[in-house]
């Protein structure tokens, strides 16, 4: 299932990424495209987080590997809206959100870790 979740998760950034016209959220936090991209790449990393944990492989590699993965998949995507004639392009600003996002989630992750390895 988490497999699942990752694709489809993957699969929406992608289309949301790429169509001329994405949906828009009218709200004050929410409407903010860069706190979109931050959420949007922190629900990645974590989606490929439990998804990879399946795999037999340390913890730590684990989270590694999910944000390397979401990270490949939004600078892709930023790349492709660079080379789209859909009238999107490619920013730069949007990229460093979307890392942000991956990194609070490694951060969380660590302190997670960190807490439970206390006795």
């Amino acid at each position: 299932m988490p497999w699942i979740v990752l694709a489809v998760l993957t699969a929406l950034l992608s289309w949301l990424s790429l169509t001329p016209a994405p949906p828009k959220i009218d709200h004050e936090l929410l409407g903010w495209d860069k706190f979109q991209h931050a959420l949007a790449y922190a629900f990645l990393t974590i989606a490929a987080g439990r998804a990879f944990h399946r795999l037999p492989v340390h913890s730590t590699t684990t989270w590694l590997s999910a944000a390397v993965y979401a990270a490949l998949v939004g600078g892709g995507l930023e790349v492709l809206q660079g080379l789209s004639r859909t009238g999107r392009f490619a920013d730069w600003a949007d990229l460093v959100a979307d890392l942000l996002g991956i990194l609070a989630v490694l951060i969380l992750v660590s302190f997670g870790r960190f807490r439970a390895s206390r006795p």
